[in-house]
C-alpha cells in the first residue's frame, strides 16, 4: 500500500506540472485554440481617421501644423503633391472619375504627427480644404467619447537618438526639480543673464539646464537659442574652427518678461569634447541685439551627472 501511495505522490506533481506547461500554438491544430493566442488591441491603442472625398477634377488641400515629411496612399487612384510654396499643404485628387474602392492616406510630419484619412470617390467633394490643426480639439473629444487614442508627436521615437518626446520632457521635468550644482557659468548683458544650472548625460544625449533672468525694464523675446563646438581660443591660433550642434529638443520659451526668470532644458546629441575644445552657449534677442554668449568648457562637461534608476 505504501509503495502505491508513493507511486501517486509522485504523479500528482508531474502532472501538475505538465498543466504549466504554456503550449506550442506551432503544435496545436486546432484553428480555434490557435486564435486564443491573437491578442486584441484595446481601443486606446486606436487612432482613428478622417474622411476625404475626392475626384479629378477638383483639389483637395489639407494644410497640416508643420513640414510635411512623408506621404503614402493606400492606391495609385490617389494622386498627392506637396504645395512647393507652402511644405505643409498637401493637395490630393483622384486620377480617374471611374470611381475606386476605398482607401486611406497617410501623412507624417516633421513635428512628430501622424494624419490617418479614409478616401472615398465622390462625384462632387463636398469639402475641399481641410486645416487639421483646427480640427484637433473636436478629435480628442470624439475620441474621449469612443474611448479611442488621439496619437501625439511623444509617441514617436526620435530617429537618431532612439527616444520618444515624451521620454525626453520627463528628462527635463526631472533635471529643472533637481538641486543646482553648477555655479559662476554664464554671462550678464543689458540686465539680462544666462547662467548654466545643470549637466546631465545619458547614452544618447547631454541635457543642459539654463536660468534666464531679464533684470531690466522690458521684455526679452528669446528667437532662438544655439550651441557651438569651438576650438578654444589661444593666443597661437590664426584659424577658430567651429562646429554648430544639433538640437534634438528645447523647452518652449519665447518671451521673457521684464524682473522675471526662466529654468529651460536643451537637449543635444552626446559628444566628446577635448580639453582644447568648448562648448559655446548663445541666446539670441529676436529684433534686438541683446545676444547672451557663454562658453562652457571639457572639464564642466566631463563632470555630466547620470540619471538615477
Amino acid at each position: 500500500m505504501k509503495k502505491y501511495a508513493f507511486f501517486l505522490a509522485f504523479l500528482i506533481p508531474v502532472s501538475l506540472f505538465a498543466q504549466l506547461q504554456p503550449a506550442n500554438p506551432d503544435n496545436v491544430r486546432d484553428a480555434e485554440k490557435r486564435n486564443n493566442y491573437i491578442l486584441p488591441i484595446a481601443r486606446m491603442s486606436i487612432k482613428g481617421s478622417h474622411p476625404v472625398g475626392i475626384n479629378s477634377t477638383k483639389t483637395v488641400h489639407i494644410i497640416f501644423p508643420s513640414q510635411i515629411k512623408e506621404v503614402d496612399a493606400g492606391i495609385p487612384e490617389i494622386i498627392t503633391e506637396i504645395t512647393p510654396s507652402f511644405n505643409n499643404v498637401l493637395k490630393v485628387k483622384a486620377i480617374t472619375d471611374e470611381g475606386f474602392k476605398e482607401s486611406n492616406l497617410t501623412v507624417l510630419t516633421s513635428g512628430g504627427d501622424l494624419y490617418s484619412f479614409i478616401v472615398n470617390y465622390q462625384e462632387t467633394p463636398e469639402i475641399l480644404n481641410i486645416n487639421v490643426e483646427k480640427n484637433y480639439e473636436s478629435d480628442k473629444i470624439v475620441s474621449r467619447t469612443f474611448n479611442a487614442s488621439t496619437f501625439h508627436k511623444s509617441d514617436f521615437l526620435i530617429p537618431e537618438v532612439n527616444l520618444s518626446e515624451k521620454e525626453i520632457q520627463d528628462k527635463f521635468s526631472y533635471i529643472l526639480n533637481s538641486k543646482k550644482t553648477i555655479k559662476n557659468i554664464g554671462v550678464r548683458n543689458h540686465n539680462v543673464s544666462a547662467f548654466l544650472d545643470n549637466i546631465y548625460m545619458d547614452n544618447s544625449l547631454v541635457y543642459m539646464a539654463v536660468t534666464l533672468h531679464n533684470y531690466s525694464g522690458v521684455t526679452y523675446p528669446v528667437d532662438f537659442v544655439k550651441i557651438y563646438l569651438r576650438d578654444v581660443e589661444g593666443a597661437k591660433r590664426q584659424v577658430i574652427q567651429e562646429e554648430e550642434l544639433s538640437i534634438v529638443l528645447l523647452d518652449n520659451i519665447d518671451i521673457l518678461e521684464h524682473s522675471t526668470s526662466k529654468s529651460f532644458v536643451i537637449a543635444i546629441p552626446r559628444i566628446t569634447i577635448s580639453s582644447d575644445k568648448q562648448l559655446d552657449f548663445e541666446v539670441y534677442e529676436a529684433k534686438g541685439g541683446r545676444h547672451l554668449r557663454f562658453p562652457i568648457n571639457s572639464k564642466i562637461v566631463s563632470k555630466a551627472k547620470s540619471f538615477k534608476k
